[in-house]
């Protein structure tokens, strides 16, 4: 069965009424996938192989490191975010890429910074 992974799951989490990403990605049991249809773009990775987040900050991840940037979804998804969340996760890996380019669009989307 597919389960929403990133962005797809972030807007769903949050319950956020917004167009869906232009890439939507799933993780499934099987291998890895990428269907094309009626101008939608499907990415399908392999939960075995470790692609499956288990929680928020792992979504968090999986966004900026497989999915193109989509500034709408993370304008709402920033601010649907608790500022303790987004400060716990930079706290917790201030020096990975993908947190330090989730704390940029934080930063930049919703003018909070943290020393």
């Amino acid at each position: 069965m597919a389960a929403p992974a990133g962005l797809a799951w972030l807007i769903e989490h949050f319950g956020l009424r917004m167009p869906a990403p232009a890439v939507r990605s799933e993780t499934i049991a099987g291998a890895r996938r990428t269907v094309l249809g009626n101008g939608h773009v499907l990415e399908r990775y392999p939960a075995a192989a470790g692609y499956a987040p288990k929680e928020l900050f792992g979504h968090l991840r999986f966004a900026p490191r497989y999915e193109p940037l989509d500034a709408g979804v993370w304008n709402a998804v920033v601010h649907a975010l608790e500022p303790n969340e987004m400060e716990r996760w930079i706290r917790e890996d201030p020096t990975g890429r993908f947190t330090r380019r989730g704390w940029y669009l934080y930063a930049a989307l919703t003018g909070e910074e943290w020393a």
